[in-house]
């Protein structure tokens, strides 16, 4: 929950957030929040702020 307040509420980056809460490495966060939340932080605080978060190109051409 903490986790998700904070990537909610500050502008914090993830790896500032982990470290906050005590993981020695963001890619550990990582792959906690995605297991726990079914999302990445990254995603996670796009969709908290109502934004969608940056999808890689498709590679299809308009």
């Amino acid at each position: 929950m903490e986790a998700k307040r904070l990537l909610q509420h500050s502008r914090l980056p993830a790896k500032a957030v982990a470290d906050r809460l005590g993981f020695a490495d963001a890619s550990d966060f990582n792959k906690f929040f995605r297991r726990r939340a079914g999302t990445t932080p990254a995603a996670f605080r796009a969709q908290a702020r109502g934004r969608r978060a940056a999808s890689p190109p498709s590679g299809d051409a308009p």
